[in-house]
């Protein structure tokens, strides 16, 4: 059996190797208790993200009046979002 890495003191860890981590196991294999397969897949399951959106906004610069910005800026998080959805009403009534 290979030597176990031990703690050198209270102050201080023996350095992990390459060899310390080719023997190294998934923490569900050595503690099942607690790391059970159910929290291992859950774990290693890839998060999801943004989900995909049916339109598609394009970027663009613009140039807008300083209180046009501060206008909508001061209507806080989402400020562009409104921004959009003012622009798109004025669209819908001009076409």
């Amino acid at each position: 059996m290979k030597k176990r890495h031990e703690l050198i003191n209270d102050d201080e860890i023996a350095e992990l190797d390459a060899d310390w981590f080719k023997q190294a196991r998934p923490a569900h294999d050595v503690l099942p208790d607690i790391f059970g397969a159910e929290v291992a897949a859950g774990m290693l399951k890839p998060k999801g993200g943004r989900p995909k959106a049916t339109s598609h906004k394009v970027p663009v610069t613009i140039r807008l009046n300083p209180e046009v910005a501060t206008y909508f800026k001061a209507t806080g998080k989402g400020w562009q979002t409104k921004m959009n959805e003012a622009l798109q009403e004025y669209v819908n009534q001009h076409k």
